[in-house]
């Protein structure tokens, strides 16, 4: 089996969780400015061990992986957060807030979490 197969995400056996959406947008906040910071990424990676949450974490990582785009993956993750509830939508922007604070702050990453908390509020 190919390396990319393996760490292809099959979306026909396995639904996008609120938990695994909200996991979602956090690393579209990671890659918001087009590097991967390893100080936002180990914040996400942090959480997901204390919470159990490793296996949301690889399928949001594989998510954005299979949808190439961070827009497709925020949008998909949005629809899954406002179908869920509110505390969901709290999680999400509180995530990406800290995994932003991490590292310096681009105008990129600030127009990403601008845009999603537009998205979330309608």
């Amino acid at each position: 089996m190919s390396e990319k197969n393996k760490n292809k995400l099959d979306f026909s056996q396995r639904e996008l969780t609120a938990e695994g959406a909200i996991y979602v947008l956090a690393v579209a906040a990671v890659r918001a400015d087009g590097v991967i910071e390893d100080e936002e990424l180990n914040a996400i990676l942090s959480i997901a061990e204390t919470l159990g949450h490793n296996q949301q974490v690889d399928d949001a990582i594989a998510y954005h992986n299979e949808l190439g785009e961070n827009d497709k993956a925020m949008l998909g993750a949005m629809r899954v957060i406002k179908g869920s509830s509110e505390s969901a939508k709290v999680a999400a922007l509180a995530l990406m807030s800290y995994v932003l604070e991490q590292d310096d702050l681009y105008e990129s990453e600030v127009e990403f979490y601008d845009k999603v908390v537009a998205e979330l509020k309608t």
